[in-house]
């Protein structure tokens, strides 16, 4: 058997005296790789001190040579075995949200001032459109100042929507893949009770195989959602530690059951899964609770096909025990509500899946 071996001399060796050929050279049929990631760098350092260079070289740095070396071994594996390309798949839904007016329940009627309404200020990221909206929607509803951080004016939007239904909202331009737009987001609140990390990249939905995933596509999804957390995390830590607040990701049931046709995007939510726990140990003793959510939720593109194809809301929600989609805002954006209100305060590291029981192993 001949075996690729990516990162360490040590392991190269042991392979040998087991009777394995070992080799580095990715130029020729293999038979199995075994990538060891380079973590020496990775001396023991509190998340705030990381700065862009080590962020770089511990963690976006592992990921992207990690799926290089799978790209290679994948290409000569391929060739070895003969493969022949599948043919192409469906594309999923993701997330949707108009004016968060659902037709069973408008959140706006419930009564206010419980738990959640304790909350001084939300910043959540993404909130233009889609389930970004749905949590600024149901935040609003709780009570909430919500500061909409959005990189377009559809921000504005959401927040004349929220005021339309009595909430408090003010949009901030803010593109997180750029740290000083985080930082004028959290500067522009004097308290920050909990920051809403929802930004996804706009390929988020493409599909694709992961031999096919280049330097650009991997860093609009890296950019976007895993930088823009590690941005976010840093600029809102201040704060949140003297208000004892919350930090939520969004992340995806790709990042933990993974995607056949969405590489990249199934590695980056599983990253943000790993990056939330990890800041839930470092924060736990700061009084700062970490979750994630993992939602299923309908979008305008679903709608339209539906509407064309009469048959395929059916055929889709079938496989949802509640069979339908989540609502952004009376679905999704409750329970992340809930997250950040004082009622969540002993809920952290945890990842909430809000599917309509479509994942239940996860």
């Amino acid at each position: 058997m001949l075996v690729v071996v990516n990162g360490s001399v040590e392991l190269a060796q042991h392979l040998t005296a087991e009777g394995f050929e070992v080799t580095t050279d990715f130029g020729q049929p293999i038979d199995a790789l075994v990538h060891v990631p380079d973590l020496a760098a990775a001396a023991t350092r509190e998340f705030a001190e990381l700065d862009d260079a080590a962020w770089d070289v511990r963690g976006e740095a592992v990921l992207r040579d990690a799926l290089h070396a799978c790209q290679s071994a994948y290409t000569r594996a391929r060739t070895h075995a003969g493969y022949r390309r599948p043919g192409a798949r469906r594309r999923c839904a993701t997330a949707r949200c108009g004016d968060g007016r659902d037709r069973r329940d408008n959140p706006g009627r419930r009564r206010r001032g419980d738990a959640m309404s304790r909350l001084r200020s939300v910043i959540i990221t993404g909130a233009g459109a889609g389930v970004g909206r749905g949590i600024a929607f149901a935040c609003a509803d709780a009570g909430m100042a919500v500061v909409v951080a959005s990189p377009r004016d559809n921000g504005a939007e959401t927040v004349a929507l929220i005021e339309g239904r009595g909430g408090q909202a003010r949009w901030v331009a803010c593109d997180v893949t750029k740290r000083d737009d985080i930082d004028r987001a959290v500067a522009s609140v004097d308290d920050l009770d909990a920051f809403v990390h929802n930004a996804a990249s706009r390929r988020s939905s493409e599909a694709g195989r992961l031999e096919d995933v280049d330097d650009e596509a991997w860093d609009a999804h890296a950019s976007v959602s895993l930088r823009g957390a590690f941005y976010a995390a840093q600029a809102a830590l201040p704060k949140l530690r003297a208000s004892h607040g919350r930090f939520v990701l969004l992340t995806s049931a790709a990042g933990m059951e993974a995607s056949p046709t969405r590489p990249a995007y199934s590695i980056i939510k599983g990253a943000l899964r790993g990056l939330g726990k990890s800041l839930a140990r470092e924060w736990g003793p700061l009084g700062v609770s970490v979750a994630m959510v993992s939602p299923l939720a309908a979008t305008d593109a679903m709608d339209e096909a539906m509407r064309a194809d009469p048959t395929l809301e059916a055929r889709l929600t079938s496989r949802i025990p509640l069979q339908r989609f989540g609502d952004p805002a009376a679905d999704i954006g409750r329970v992340v509500a809930f997250l950040c209100s004082d009622a969540a305060s002993y809920i952290t590291g945890q990842t909430v899946v809000v599917d309509g029981g479509r994942f239940m192993g996860l």
